[in-house]
């Protein structure tokens, strides 16, 4: 049995990219989907929203994993038009148990009036999540088994940025991170849906099919994997190995260098995800905290010598041979 047979989800925002991501994957784990997008373009944004087209291109593939699919073109700032729409689907399959409140706008069109850019952004982003969630929670609550209710935001409601197109994107994408916070006394007996909140960073649309990292800190750790990888490559060792391996599975040399900076790359996160860890139970100087525990060959057995703390600066005047000797 799949993890989502026998549910039903909703995903706004699933015209393309990002949204269309979000309705396949529950489809390949057993899940059928409703599917809804704008279906027109909003004057204040730089580019073209998602139409019927896009919304057929996305039933698609949920089609072809066998799994039921209802597309409607639904403006998420008209809430009695979606909570229509969302009622009509989800008789359709009958009922809802995932939702994810992921439609949204982005860059400002160059000359758009900021009030009116402010006024979209808001009525999209933040008033849209807010009417995708309530259009759908009354529904998961009447029919008594519970769900889950996921509003996308992005990583700037963790941190905005200034001088950027993204208009008021970091003061309304943080209003959702802090709006759809659990109520501190849930009510479990109406079966009221979690709510959850992801915050990613920037993805593509699908508008753009290849894209190419250009910031500084990139290139340095890409340069970083390549002379690991090249080391690898040349010594005995198991980096040689698993290239060695793509390169019989029929990968040519440069693709096979690329999967083993990819798995060099799993390697240094893990690695520096420890030292994380570690730094977390560390004093402020970086040394593992006090013991309990002493014995006579020292204060602190559980370390060895290296992590040892020094008990000051090191003496510029070191002692000659002939002052360690004993008489």
């Amino acid at each position: 049995m799949r993890r989502f047979d026998g549910k039903i989800a909703v995903i706004a925002g699933a015209g393309r990219g990002q949204g269309r991501s979000h309705a396949v994957r529950p489809a390949s784990k057993g899940a059928d989907v409703v599917a809804l997008d704008i279906g027109h373009d909003i004057d204040s944004v730089a580019y073209d929203l998602a139409t019927r087209a896009d919304l057929d291109e996305t039933a698609r593939p949920v089609r072809e994993q066998g799994r039921r699919v209802v597309t409607a073109e639904v403006d998420v700032r008209d809430a009695d038009t979606l909570t229509s729409g969302v009622t009509d689907a989800a008789g359709q399959l009958g009922g809802v148990d995932i939702v994810l409140a992921n439609a949204g706008i982005g860059i400002v069109k160059p000359g758009t009036d900021p009030a009116r850019a402010f006024r979209d952004q808001l009525d999209v982003n933040l008033v849209g999540v807010w009417n995708t969630v309530h259009a759908t929670a009354p529904l998961m609550i009447e029919q008594g088994r519970g769900g889950a209710a996921v509003p996308t935001s992005s990583a700037f409601g963790l941190a905005g940025r200034g001088g950027d197109p993204h208009g008021p994107q970091p003061g309304r994408r943080g209003a959702v991170r802090r709006g759809d916070e659990p109520a501190p006394d849930p009510q479990p007996t109406e079966g009221v849906a979690h709510l959850l909140d992801v915050a990613l960073v920037e993805v593509s649309s699908g508008d753009v099919v290849r894209h190419r990292l250009s910031r500084a800190g990139d290139r340095q750790l890409n340069c970083c994997l390549h002379t690991m990888a090249i080391s690898q490559v040349q010594r005995d060792c198991p980096g040689r190995d698993y290239y060695l391996r793509k390169r019989a599975a029929g990968k040519g040399r440069k693709e096979a260098l690329r999967c083993l900076k990819r798995r060099l790359s799993v390697v240094v996160y893990r690695r520096l995800l420890c030292d994380a860890t570690q730094q977390e139970g560390a004093s402020p100087g970086g040394h593992q905290g006090a013991t309990t525990e002493s014995s006579a060959a020292g204060s602190t057995p559980t370390t060895g010598s290296s992590d040892k703390s020094l008990p000051g600066l090191a003496n510029p005047d070191p002692t000659t041979p002939n002052q360690d000797r004993l008489d």
